[in-house]
């Protein structure tokens, strides 16, 4: 079944340790890493349509759908910075079914990537040593010895898997750079830029060039199925958001950088090394750079070639465990998994489980052939690109009054152009990945248990819910109505009088009347509104005897003269104003008719601070209520923004 999120109100969660650790470098390192590598594994771009059609595809490809959905990643990951990522997305939009589905899709290609680069390192490593491994059992072991050795930073931590990245990153880049400006001191002519792969084609010795005529024959299912996979996954930079220092400003740097890194690599050492004609582009597939760089170089240069090559296998292998363990780390946070794999380890903080269950099916898919896996692997990535280009169309309408401080330019309209291109590549991969047999069996073998597991937790889920009180139903007969008047006039008070906030500088400040915070907690489903009254009767007595030592307590800021309340140890929400704010809207009461509500907007003016994770998800909310613990994230971040709706 679907797991019960941890509840809003647990105290456990207060004292978890702070995981933001990842800045703008970490975090292009790791999605370059695990996304591109380098050029190898684009040359069959470039074979599959020629030269000319190969060059401008990539560029097209990366302004019309590439850079467009990754600014709209870049949106949702500032929007919800935590671990999970897209999952999460999908869970506010379309409910905990599909956020499984999303997730357990890329989950699967990012295990089927990985398994690849094992294989691929040991073929690397056997060329540039020139042995031969005959025995296949000999080749599997050797393989899983390859994925378990690479799987270790992931269980070292964060910082682990980052300066490794980090490294691996300096040297693809410098030694591609080498082989770029070799072949440019090496440069014959530009016709082989210009040149389109036709019917009769074929390379004359003596021209030293290819010799083409006839129809023009591209090979498109090659060319976009490569295209795709080369561009592919950069919503895999959401699934540590939990691991990123301030997402607002980091996310966006962050990703912009990788795409345009991701476009340069692709196209300019290519580029240059067909201008030296030391290789004919016809003869270009997968993993023929070394010899490319032969060609051009020599010996020296295609040992560079080779090393960065097994460098960037590797790494690709340690991202996509790390990316994937932190995927369902993240789907077990908010229950869409059982919780036991979002336990993390005491010493470096990975989710050990996690990592465990994405390693395993990796090693059994060892074998997998490239040509079966691509098409599979990129059906599902396609279906998941798809979804999120869906989602956030449905959360700017459903939940409009979630602060993003990164935002797509032109609305709905401009969302839906962008999502016109990606569909028409969805459907074009997946009917390819059904025409080849063994393809479309995997790919139903891998999408059964899946589906069958949502449904049994979703419907398991709902018959509890059957039991408790439904979410429309969670205001008893005792309690206020959601269109009560006091309700509605706390609401009006507190969207009038946000002048009247008080700070003093004895650290006794005052968000809210008393009766106003009371009614305004009865908006809020599962909330003890005695709590507040406890509290209030308790501040009369030891707001003398406290405000001496608050003016030089943490809580307190100098800079901004603001005063945050300390939490009580004796209950979970002692007051209002001390421990939980409001950071938006709660739309899940919107949603049951309170167009009223929404009309007056209560609550909107509120903090919400872009270096820490929210604690949100209450087991009865399924569209979650978003609140925050203001007081330690103050005391440990020391900076927030005021967002006026």
């Amino acid at each position: 079944m679907i797991e019960p999120s941890l509840s809003l109100y647990d105290r456990r969660q207060a004292g978890l340790v702070n995981h933001r650790r990842l800045g703008v470098v970490g975090i292009v390192s790791i999605l370059y890493v695990y996304l591109c590598s380098g050029p190898i594994g684009s040359e069959s771009i470039i074979s599959s349509g020629g030269p000319l059609v190969g060059l401008l595809a990539i560029l097209l490809y990366s302004l019309l759908v590439g850079f467009p959905f990754a600014y709209i990643v870049a949106e949702l990951c500032s929007a919800f910075p935590e671990d999970g990522g897209f999952t999460i997305w999908v869970l506010h939009a379309f409910g905990p079914f599909w956020g499984f589905q999303v997730g357990y899709w890329s989950w699967i290609a990012g295990i089927l990537r990985g398994a690849l680069m094992p294989g691929t390192l040991l073929s690397l490593l056997a060329t540039y040593f020139n042995i031969e491994c005959k025995s296949v059992f000999v080749e599997y072991l050797t393989k899983a010895a390859i994925a378990i050795i690479l799987s270790i930073p992931t269980f070292l931590g964060t910082c682990t898997v980052a300066r490794l990245s980090i490294a691996v990153t300096v040297i693809i880049l410098l030694f591609f750079t080498i082989f770029t400006i070799w072949a440019l001191v090496n440069f014959s002519d530009i016709d082989d830029l210009l040149e389109i792969r036709r019917e009769n084609i074929k390379y004359d010795a003596d021209l030293h060039g290819v010799v083409a005529s006839g129809e023009t024959a591209i090979q498109w299912v090659t060319l976009f199925n490569s295209l795709f996979f080369k561009f592919k996954g950069i919503n895999n930079a959401s699934v540590f958001g939990g691991e990123v220092k301030n997402p607002a400003g980091t996310y966006l740097r962050a990703i912009v950088f990788t795409f345009v890194l991701m476009v340069v690599t692709y196209i300019v050492p290519i580029t240059a090394g067909l201008t030296t004609d030391a290789l004919p582009w016809l003869w270009l597939d997968r993993d023929s750079f070394p010899f490319f760089a032969y060609f051009v170089g020599g010996r020296f240069l295609r040992g560079l070639i080779q090393i960065a090559a097994c460098c960037g296998s590797a790494a690709t292998c340690m991202a996509a465990i790390y990316v994937k363990t932190f995927l369902v780390s993240g789907m077990g946070e908010c229950g869409l998994v059982p919780t036991a794999l979002a336990k993390r380890s005491t010493r470096f903080q990975s989710p050990t489980n996690s990592a465990l269950l994405t390693l395993l099916p990796m090693l059994v898919l060892l074998s997998l052939d490239f040509d079966h896996m691509l098409p599979m692997t990129n059906a599902y990535s396609s279906a998941v690109q798809l979804l999120i280009i869906m989602t956030i169309i449905n959360l700017r309408r459903e939940l409009p009054y979630i602060p993003r401080p990164i935002k797509v330019p032109g609305g709905v309209p401009m969302l839906c152009a962008i999502a016109v291109i990606p569909t028409f590549m969805f459907g074009y991969i997946t009917f390819y990945a059904f025409s080849n047999l063994v393809s479309g069996i995997l790919m139903l073998v891998f999408f059964i248990p899946g589906f069958v597991y949502a449904v049994n937790a979703i419907d398991s889920d709902e018959d509890e819910e059957k039991e408790d009180h439904s979410y429309v139903d969670i205001v008893t007969d005792g309690q206020s109505k959601l269109n009560d008047s006091s309700s509605l006039n706390a609401a009006d008070e507190i969207d009038s009088d946000d002048d009247s906030i008080s700070y003093s500088v004895n650290g006794s400040s005052s968000l809210l009347p008393a009766e106003a915070s009371k009614a305004a907690l009865d908006l809020c489903p599962a909330i003890d509104t005695s709590m507040l009254e406890s509290d209030s009767e308790s501040e009369s007595e030891e707001s003398s005897e406290e405000s001496e030592a608050d003016v030089d307590s943490d809580n307190y800021d100098s800079e901004y003269g603001e005063s945050v309340g300390k939490p009580s140890n004796d209950c979970y929400l002692p007051s209002w104003e001390t421990d939980y704010l409001p950071v938006d809207q709660v739309d899940g009461i919107i949603r049951t008719d309170m167009k009223e509500l929404e009309v007056k907007k209560p609550w909107r003016s509120v903090f919400r601070c872009l270096d820490v994770p929210f604690g949100f998800r209450h087991r009865d909310d399924p569209f979650d209520i978003f609140f925050m613990r203001w007081d330690e994230f103050w005391h440990t971040h020391g900076r927030a923004l005021l967002f006026v709706i």
